[in-house]
């Protein structure tokens, strides 16, 4: 058991940083450390101006075997990488990537994208570049939006094609919104595309938010993942890579 005092400052402070931007890489630091400067400065404020709220958080120690996160993405991108290998798009590159570390703080797809966005920066075009994470995928296929509250929306041209691909291809998608985005690799490309200076890169999020409540449990089994799901998300992710392959011949 971890008893946790966080002045209601922060909290505040926090929550209207979340409101205000549906990209993390501007609070980044806050989201994924606890101790920033910025997070250190409001606790003292919060001290002095504010009284302090306990939280308790219990550890779960309760064994998932990962179907839903992330066997899930896994499985999909393995069909996609043998469709690629003997029908490469003719306008893109197509690079499967599988990031180790998530759950201690996107270590791999940060390490990765410290090492590689630069040259990525100098080697293509990455204002008509995409990065399409599938985070997982279960009882639905569900695309992450942006949050409700957000001044920004820059991953508008994909998703509207995701979601066009789908509708061409009959398939229902769940867009969805949330204040809390959810903590997955796409985060690091969005915060490391826009270090080399390249903030038209979109990237977009599959997540099946409904299932949210099974991961990290025992209720994480293959039983969760919806065999046709899986499916008709690679046919999603197949179309939508066609489609903008079409459109550079356009």
């Amino acid at each position: 058991m971890k008893i946790i005092l966080i002045p209601l400052f922060s909290i505040i402070l926090l929550l209207s940083l979340l409101l205000l931007f549906d990209d993390y890489y501007y609070i980044y630091p806050i989201i994924y450390s606890f101790y920033t400067y910025l997070l250190l400065i409001s606790s003292i404020i919060g001290m002095i101006f504010a009284p302090l709220y306990i939280f308790m958080f219990k550890k779960n120690i309760k064994e998932s075997k990962g179907a839903i996160d992330n066997a899930s993405g896994v499985s999909i991108l393995i069909e996609l990488a043998k469709y690629y290998k003997h029908n490469p798009l003719k306008n893109y590159d197509i690079l499967l990537l599988f990031c180790g570390g998530e759950e201690y703080g996107l270590k791999g797809s940060d390490y990765f994208c410290k090492k590689y966005m630069s040259y990525f920066a100098k080697q293509y075009d990455l204002k008509k570049s995409v990065n399409i994470n599938i985070d997982m995928v279960g009882s639905h296929i569900g695309l992450l939006n942006k949050s409700p509250f957000s001044i920004f929306y820059r991953n508008k041209k994909l998703i509207h094609l995701i979601n066009y691909s789908a509708d061409l291809l009959d398939i229902p998608i769940d867009n969805y919104s949330k204040i809390l985005n959810p903590k997955s690799d796409n985060l690091s490309f969005k915060k490391h595309s826009r270090k080399v200076g390249e903030r038209k890169f979109q990237n977009v999020c599959f997540n099946s938010v409904k299932d949210t409540k099974f991961i990290h449990t025992i209720m994480d089994t293959p039983e969760m993942c919806s065999i046709q799901n899986l499916f008709n998300c690679f046919r999603i992710c197949l179309l939508t890579s066609q489609l903008l392959d079409s459109e550079i011949n356009d």
